[in-house]
C-alpha cells in the first residue's frame, strides 16, 4: 500500500482513521482505501470517515470484519466536491483538530504537574528522600474490593453496579455501569455500598485513576477490579490519600505486587504490604491547596475541550453537508 493511503479498521474496535506516511502492509483487521489524486484528497477521506464514525460502527453491528469490509465498500458513499474545495475543507479540518489536540495535550500536562509537585513536596518513593515517617497502609486506610457478580445477577434497573469505564477524570459515574436487583443487594452485597467521599482505585490491567464518590453515586456498589479506600486516621488528609493513590509512592509499589501473566492485578493481600508516608498535616494541607488549583485549571481546560468538541462535530456537519 503506498504512502498517502487511508486505513481504516474493520474489526473491533470499528472506526479508527490514519493515513500512512511509509509503503506498508495490513492486515485483515483494515480496509486500505488507495485515493484516486485526481478524484479525492486523501485527508478529505481521513476526515470524512472519522465524521461518518458512529454510521461506519453501525455497519458492524453483528457482522464479520470481512461483511464490514464488504458493507464499507457496497453502502457508503462519499461527496465529493472539486479537489480544490477538497483541500480547503481539509485544511480548516486539519486546523481545528490540532487545537483540540493541544487542548488535550495541555491537560495531560496538567496532570504530569501534579506528579511532580507531588514528588518535589514528598521525595524519591525509592529512597523516602524527605524521611517522612512511613505507616502501613492498612493502619492507615480500610481498603475493600469489589464483589465479583455474575452477568445473570444483572437487570435492567436497580442499584448501579459501577464498572471499571465508570472511573473517569478523578470522578465515580455510571458510564458503562450495570444493575442489581434491590433486594439481592441488601441480602448479599450492602456492604459495598458507597458513601459520599469514598475514592475507588483501578486495580486490574490498568492502575490507579482514583475517583472520588460524590451524592450521585451515594449507594451504588463497585465490581471487581476496583477497590474503594477511606482514611482511618484524622492526620490523613483525604486529598492526600486520594493524591497517594495516583503517585509513583502507590504506583511503584503496586507494579512491583501485582500478579498475573496477561492482566496483572493487585488486590487487598497486596495492600496489606504497602506502605504510605505520613507527612505532617501542614505539609499535606500545604500540598492539597496547590492540588485544588491545578484541579480547578483542569476542569476549567476540560470544559473548554468539550466545548471545542461540540463546535468541531458542528464544523464537520457542515463541511460534509456543503454549507462550509
Amino acid at each position: 500500500m503506498p504512502p498517502g493511503s487511508v486505513l481504516f479498521s474493520s474489526r473491533a474496535p470499528i472506526g479508527h482513521v490514519a493515513i500512512n506516511s511509509v509503503p506498508m502492509c495490513t492486515n485483515q483487521g483494515f480496509k486500505s482505501f488507495v485515493p484516486d489524486p485526481e478524484r479525492i484528497s486523501a485527508d478529505y477521506l481521513y476526515h470524512w470517515l472519522r465524521a461518518n464514525k458512529a454510521y461506519l460502527q453501525s455497519l458492524g453491528n453483528g457482522a464479520t470484519f470481512k461483511e464490514v469490509s464488504k458493507a464499507i465498500v457496497a453502502e457508503v458513499q462519499v461527496p465529493l466536491p472539486s479537489l480544490p474545495k477538497q483541500r480547503r475543507l481539509a485544511a480548516i479540518l486539519d486546523k481545528a483538530e490540532a487545537l483540540h489536540a493541544k487542548r488535550r495535550e495541555a491537560i495531560a500536562k496538567l496532570d504530569q504537574l501534579l506528579q511532580s509537585v507531588f514528588l518535589d513536596m514528598f521525595g524519591d518513593p525509592q529512597t523516602n528522600s524527605k524521611k517522612w515517617p512511613l505507616l502501613n497502609l492498612a493502619d492507615a486506610a480500610f481498603f475493600q474490593e469489589g464483589p465479583g457478580i455474575l452477568a445473570k445477577d444483572f437487570r435492567d434497573e436497580g442499584v448501579p453496579l459501577i464498572r471499571l469505564a465508570g472511573l473517569r477524570e478523578g470522578k465515580v459515574t455510571f458510564k458503562g455501569c450495570n444493575y442489581v436487583d434491590r433486594e439481592m443487594h441488601a441480602k448479599k452485597w450492602s456492604q459495598f455500598s458507597l458513601s459520599e467521599g469514598d475514592i475507588l482505585v483501578l486495580t486490574s490491567a490498568s492502575f490507579g485513576n482514583p475517583s472520588v464518590v460524590d451524592t450521585d453515586a451515594v449507594g451504588a456498589i463497585f465490581y471487581t477490579g476496583i477497590i474503594r479506600f477511606r482514611r482511618k486516621r484524622v492526620d490523613l488528609l483525604p486529598d492526600f490519600l486520594k493524591r497517594f493513590l495516583a503517585s509513583p509512592w502507590f504506583l511503584r509499589q503496586a507494579r512491583a505486587m501485582a500478579t498475573g501473566a496477561t492482566i496483572k492485578h493487585f488486590g487487598p493481600t497486596h495492600l496489606k504490604l504497602m506502605e504510605i508516608p505520613l507527612p505532617t498535616a501542614a505539609v499535606q494541607q500545604q500540598f492539597a491547596n496547590i492540588a485544588a488549583k491545578i484541579e480547578f485549571n483542569k476542569r476549567e481546560m476540560q470544559r473548554s475541550a468539550e466545548m471545542h468538541d461540540t463546535l468541531f462535530s458542528g464544523l464537520q456537519h457542515r463541511a460534509f453537508s456543503g454549507t462550509l
